[in-house]
């Protein structure tokens, strides 16, 4: 009688912390715990408490039911809809992880028909022993162990694949359950014709048709995640280009100063104040640097460095410019502007961080032998987060941005350079080198 009981209170436990990983993934995916309203709150320890006792006593009866099964999704989904009203995506989710579950009970359970034979309608298939218990807690402990892998993750990340890839979720879950349901009458059929000694050929088939069909779909993820981080990469490119011929016709504005000052004359004779004026705010926001030097001898790096350094002057930073050297260097003009263009924008968004009179940036451009060398340093607040050898970006949203650095390195690589950062406490510096002449050509 103590041993009914307490096997009967391990069911409960892991039927209870079921439900309860199935809410710590919603956490994660779609639901902002910290923003739970005591409503909320009741409906959700609800769910968790009631379901597990229903799910404890099936259980005690028989190993898998059909109607349980969808009863427990359909309800816990009912539950977390009436919360936060995304039917698809938590439909998709709790179908996921319920069916993965049993899969993995399955799983063990085939396993456990070959150890048993014809113990095993007995001691599992139709009632309550230690063996169930063993089965139910193995499978609980593996997606437990998956939970704390995924809570490492950020919620902004885990919230926009869901949301992104929902179709493909919902669409896997589908396949799953209907394979658990298949192998329900597999195991139904075993258990009558007393097939036992094919329970870990059956168990094995279904947990290597699970992995293939999830490792497809982390395949098809990854597919997607690099055409749409291209694609990203390509807009990026062209917006930094179209900053460029607006940068260039601006430069050309300067040599139609001539024309402009015949208008302001005339305007200026006529008495047209008001004309006048609004003459000069036109042309005022269509000259953004007029001021380009000759740095480099290369326009398209002149008039980015001209621009970027009248851009950091404006928000106090300390720009310094290192040149020594004019060479006649085989890569393209876009691909020169995406290049400093983005590591400038980072280095000033960088210096933002800092108290301004701690602002500063350094570019140092040059050659040594036959290399050409770019260096740009700048002032940092906090230390950037480094994955590996990664920078991760500290923006909100981090699955749209961190593309600048992306198209600098993907540039680096198209030209056969070399790329490598050092962080000091407040100090960031970038260094870039290429082959300066026919050597990249």
């Amino acid at each position: 009688m103590v041993n009914k009981m307490a096997l009967q209170c391990i069911l409960l436990s892991v039927s209870i912390g079921e439900i309860w990983l199935c809410y710590q993934i919603s956490y994660i995916t779609f639901f902002e715990k910290e923003y739970l309203s005591t409503w909320n709150k009741i409906v959700i320890y609800g769910n968790i408490l009631i379901l597990g006792i229903l799910l404890a006593i099936s259980r005690s009866v028989t190993f898998f039911s059909r109607s349980v099964f969808i009863f427990c999704v359909l309800v816990t989904s009912i539950c977390m809809w009436i919360i936060k009203k995304k039917s698809l995506v938590i439909f998709g989710m709790n179908l996921f992880f319920f069916t993965l579950v049993r899969i993995l009970d399955f799983f063990f359970a085939f396993v456990s028909m070959e150890i048993l034979g014809r113990n095993f309608t007995y001691k599992i298939y139709m009632s309550v022993t230690l063996w169930n218990g063993i089965i139910f807690c193995c499978s609980r402990l593996i997606v437990f162990c998956g939970v704390l892998v995924l809570i490492k993750s950020t919620r902004e990340e885990m919230r926009e694949f869901v949301e992104g890839f929902k179709w493909l979720i919902l669409g896997t879950s589908l396949f799953l359950a209907f394979l658990l349901l298949k192998y329900q009458l597999v195991m139904d059929e075993m258990v009558i014709v007393k097939k036992y000694s094919q329970g870990i050929g059956s168990g094995f088939t279904l947990l290597t048709i699970t992995v293939l069909l999830l490792f497809m779909c982390l395949f098809i993820i990854k597919y997607q995640a690099m055409k749409n981080e291209n694609e990203i990469l390509h807009i990026h490119e062209k917006i930094m280009d179209w900053k460029y011929q607006e940068m260039k016709k601006n430069g050309q504005l300067i040599h139609d100063m001539k024309n402009h000052f015949i208008v302001l004359k005339k305007c200026v004779e006529e008495g047209a104040n008001e004309k006048l004026y609004s003459y000069i705010d036109e042309i005022c926001e269509r000259l953004i640097c007029s001021d380009i030097k000759n740095w480099t001898g290369r326009y398209a790096i002149d008039l980015i460095l001209s621009q970027k350094k009248a851009e950091a002057e404006k928000k106090d930073i300390v720009f310094n410019l290192y040149t020594t050297f004019a060479p006649e260097i085989a890569i393209l003009d876009s691909d020169l502007v995406v290049l400093f263009g983005n590591l400038l924008d980072n280095a000033i968004e960088a210096c933002m961080k800092v108290e301004s009179k701690y602002r500063r940036v350094d570019v140092k451009i040059g050659t040594q032998n036959e290399l050409l060398f770019i260096q740009i340093d700048n002032s940092i607040g906090e230390p950037p987060i480094q994955k590996g050898r990664n920078l991760v970006t500290t923006k909100n949203e981090k699955m749209r941005h961190g593309y600048g650095l992306k198209s600098v390195e993907n540039i680096v690589k198209k030209y056969d350079g070399t790329f490598s950062y050092y962080i000091e406490e407040k100090h960031f510096s970038i260094v870039i080198s290429f082959y300066s002449s026919e050597s990249i050509s």
